[in-house]
């Protein structure tokens, strides 16, 4: 919810107030979530020989909701998505031998207080790798430079995730960025991140005050800046930008359940 909030007020105004949800998921959205489910997979088997695992994974794969390969043109090149990228990302895990010394957990609910407020997240994966125990978070991406790099590791969502292992008595050395990179050759990208006390204390502070804000005001502006990202456009564009609001709500249904 804060990452929403962070991103765009108006995002979580649409997603978590009004709780709505595209009725046609975008494309692009679905495969990421589908992704993050085949990398907890596979991490879920770690230790496991390599035929087992891979025949859990395939199992995942032919249970996959999406029966369609699509390639959107994307300047030059052209982007895979559906059981095409998903097979692919099973092969650049077993071609990069991407794996970690010691998964220790996968999928993690947790919860800690946050001020007066009750904090709770699910982190995708702590595992130990070069001797340390690191919080990891799971990232598909359409490209990867310097630029879009460096906004990933000044994002509080990373920092919030550190806090709730930590809070949990979890001691990490840090955190962790496991890239998907959905370049034409696609491929695996770790970067570390160093996550200090004085990170941690003005995280704690910065996201208090957001809590504050969304319970005690009415503020809920659009940033245009975010109607774009590398996962492709914000799935509330069309409610963003209709003249028509009772018109544009039509292709979207409201969620039952806060997740």
């Amino acid at each position: 919810m804060l990452h929403d909030w962070w991103t765009c007020p108006f995002r979580y105004h649409l997603a978590w107030e009004h709780r709505l949800t595209p009725k046609e998921p975008k494309m692009e959205l679905e495969d990421g979530k589908f992704v993050h489910e085949l990398l907890a997979t596979w991490y879920r088997t770690h230790g496991l020989p390599l035929d087992e695992r891979l025949e859990v994974v395939t199992d995942l794969l032919q249970s996959s909701c999406s029966t369609t390969t699509y390639e959107v043109p994307n300047g030059k090149r052209k982007r895979l998505y559906g059981p095409k990228l998903y097979q692919e990302v099973v092969n650049a895990l077993v071609r990069e031998r991407e794996d970690f010394d010691q998964v220790i957990d996968v999928e993690i609910p947790l919860t800690a207080k946050l001020g007066p407020y009750i904090f709770k997240g699910t982190i995708d994966l702590l595992a130990k790798t070069l001797g340390h125990v690191f919080v990891i978070d799971h990232k598909t991406t359409a490209g990867l430079g310097p630029v879009l790099l460096k906004q990933y590791l000044n994002s509080p969502q990373l920092i919030g995730y550190y806090y709730l292992a930590r809070e949990n008595g979890v001691r990490a050395a840090g955190a962790l960025y496991n890239f998907v990179v959905k370049t034409k050759d696609l491929y695996f990208f770790r970067e570390p991140v160093l996550i200090t006390h004085k990170k941690v204390e003005m995280w704690k502070a910065f996201a208090i005050e957001t809590i504050k804000r969304i319970t005690t005001t009415n503020e809920r502006l659009k940033n245009n800046y975010a109607c774009y990202s590398n996962v492709g456009s914000c799935p509330y564009e069309l409610l963003c930008k209709s003249d028509n609001w009772n018109l544009a709500v039509q292709q979207y249904e409201r969620r039952e359940e806060l997740y």
